[in-house]
């Protein structure tokens, strides 16, 4: 039943897979991947309350499977249960910790309960990881632009430009950082470049 479930899921026949795997989870109530993959079906069909509790019993039955803290905290995060979401993430990053994208995460739960500088290191730690993505450099000038910490998300917001210089509104977000800095000049040439 395993699977069809996963044959299922492939095809985005996600009830046909759900009834599948909870068929195999009958037959072998300990096997964590039907649990795994009984989230990921239900999270598709946006029954987060119910994939949390099946990615907790695939925690519960293999605590070393990183992906189902990740999917967790996915879940956790639409459920508006930031810091559970923060936990799973945590633990994702203690099982992984060499994937940037758990940072990141992280860091959008962090900033949910406006923990700014906890998040502020989590993106540092997913720039260190992945120094070429602009998007983790935007996530941290936003995040220190909420400290009003402009000198440094100035810093931030140059990285995501230099990465990506041919996305206008981060010129703005630059500029807007430098002006509230009183560094106008700097700002209107960043302005006038976007």
């Amino acid at each position: 039943y395993h699977k069809l479930g996963k044959s299922l899921q492939k095809k985005e026949l996600f009830d046909e897979a759900i009834i599948a795997y909870k068929q195999a989870i009958q037959l072998n109530p300990n096997f964590s991947w039907a649990y795994h993959f009984l989230g990921e079906a239900l999270q598709a069909i946006n029954e987060n309350s119910e994939a949390a509790i099946a990615y907790r019993k695939a925690i519960a039955l293999n605590p070393d499977f990183c992906w189902s803290y990740s999917n967790l905290g996915d879940v956790l995060m639409e459920l508006v249960e930031w810091e559970e979401a923060a936990v799973a993430y945590r633990k994702l990053i203690e099982l992984n910790p060499d994937f940037c994208w758990s940072y990141d995460k992280l860091g959008k739960a962090l900033i949910a309960l406006e923990k700014w500088g906890e998040a502020a290191a989590a993106y540092r730690k997913a720039i260190e990881l992945n120094p070429d993505d602009c998007w983790l450099y935007n996530s941290l000038g936003e995040v220190l632009e909420s400290q009003e910490n402009w000198p440094e998300a100035a810093v931030a917001f140059r990285g995501a430009v230099d990465l990506s210089p041919d996305t206008i509104w981060l010129y703005k977000k630059l500029g807007d950082a430098l002006r509230k800095q009183g560094e106008l000049e700097r700002a209107i040439a960043i302005y006038e470049k976007g």
